[in-house]
């Protein structure tokens, strides 16, 4: 019910479900673009050919799927536990540290299947990344002409941007375990991760626009220095 603080089992396990999907979707579609970054300037002539089509539906592919095994796993893992009371979160949604901590069993072996899980899938997409940046850099600053290594740079920065936003504040709220997880840092952290970055996402993307830098440029000069 909108307004009410009270949550049915069902629908908490649905939201932690369908939350843990779309995270886990960025996660693994910021990969595929730092991917299609990396072939689109580390192998200019080829891009077309790689980036195919096919190509684009089997990294979709790979990322749905991908995301409910994911989202699957962390639900049945974290509501196999009892929970005997008070079922009360100090949170602003169902999510997996908070819930861990209400249930009235050990939750090591939980806490250290779902860290390993979120380990692997978390470190996994960030190595490629890095690595696809990695490759990025070192063609960028093969390029003798400035404007060019501007250029190279500018279409990298939305999703850099994106990428540091992400990784950085999920990273914060769930590879560390319960024991040392405080309420007030992942309330921040979860306001970051679930409402300022995808909020932040179409503003990044769009600084590339002419007239989204043109409308920044006027508001700037309207600013009293």
């Amino acid at each position: 019910m909108v307004g009410s603080k009270e949550i049915s089992l069902s629908a908490c396990t649905t939201q932690l479900f369908a939350f843990v999907c779309l995270c886990s979707t960025e996660c693994f579609l910021i990969t595929s673009m730092a991917y299609d970054r990396c072939l689109a300037i580390y192998r200019p002539l080829t891009y077309g050919t790689a980036m195919s089509s096919q190509t684009y539906a089997s990294l979709v592919g790979v990322a749905w799927v991908s995301r409910l095994l994911f989202s699957a796993f962390h639900t049945a893992n974290t509501f196999s536990l009892p929970f005997c009371g008070p079922n009360m979160t100090d949170h602003f949604f169902c999510d997996i540290p908070p819930l861990m901590r209400l249930a009235c069993t050990n939750t090591q072996a939980h806490e250290a299947a779902g860290f390993v899980a979120s380990g692997c899938v978390v470190i996994t997409c960030f190595l490629l990344t890095l690595l696809s940046y990695i490759h990025i850099v070192a063609t960028v600053v093969q390029i003798r002409l400035a404007a060019g290594r501007q250029k190279s740079f500018s279409t990298c920065f939305s999703h850099l941007a994106t990428v540091l936003l992400f990784y950085g504040t999920g990273s914060f709220a769930y590879m560390q375990l319960a024991v040392h997880y405080s309420t007030l840092q992942g309330c921040l952290a979860a306001v970051f991760y679930s409402v300022l970055t995808p909020t932040l996402n179409p503003l990044i993307y769009s600084l590339r626009n002419k007239d989204m830098k043109g409308a920044l440029q006027k508001l700037y000069l309207r600013v009293p220095s």
